[in-house]
């Protein structure tokens, strides 16, 4: 038998917290249950010339509580590239599947693309800010990795994450943030 309590207004008797004991769930769709991020701080260049690599540090792990939650995944990619080029598409894998973007033999779609210098030479290179979301159903109670990749269109110049072509003086940071959304 299920009891059902209605009322208009909840309020802590002591203090200003309720608390729902351990080992109790409480249910709220739409509402954030958990956040794991994981902040790439280093620095890399990918010369993927009509090739797909992962992107180092831009991996996250997370373990849903309930297969019907959704996972919100957002990511920011500091970066830049040191010549006008013909382009730069990050992919979403979930595992070893696709999820942000497509590969079908020579065609690659991207979750997102990258500017390339807005055809100027960047020699002294700027640094750039490229983020995506993507809400995904991943129907599973196991430990799910979420992961970027780095496809280098032909004839594409060198990609840097978090650092500024021709220096390291001016460095970035770039996070992947997987969120348990409940459902």
């Amino acid at each position: 038998m299920v009891s059902i309590l209605k009322t208009d207004k909840i309020q802590a008797s002591h203090g200003s917290t309720i608390e729902i004991p351990s080992g109790n769930n409480l249910h709220a769709p739409g509402h954030v249950i958990q956040v794991v991020q994981t902040v790439f701080t280093g620095q890399a260049t990918y010369s993927n010339n009509g090739n797909t690599s992962d992107i180092a540090g831009m991996t996250v792990t997370i373990t849903p509580k309930n297969a019907s939650n959704k996972v919100m995944i957002t990511c920011q990619l500091s970066y830049s590239t040191n010549a006008d080029g013909c382009g730069n598409l990050i992919i979403l894998l979930r595992g070893s599947t696709v999820i942000g973007g497509q590969t079908n033999g020579t065609s690659v779609n991207g979750w997102f693309g990258l500017i390339n210098n807005n055809g100027q030479a960047n020699s002294g290179g700027q640094l750039y800010m490229a983020g995506g979301e993507f809400l995904d159903s991943p129907n599973t109670t196991s430990a799910t990795t979420y992961k970027l990749q780095h496809h280098g269109v032909s004839g594409t110049t060198p990609f840097l994450i978090n650092k500024q072509s021709g220096t390291t003086a001016l460095a970035g940071i770039s996070t992947l943030t997987a969120m348990e959304i409940a459902q």
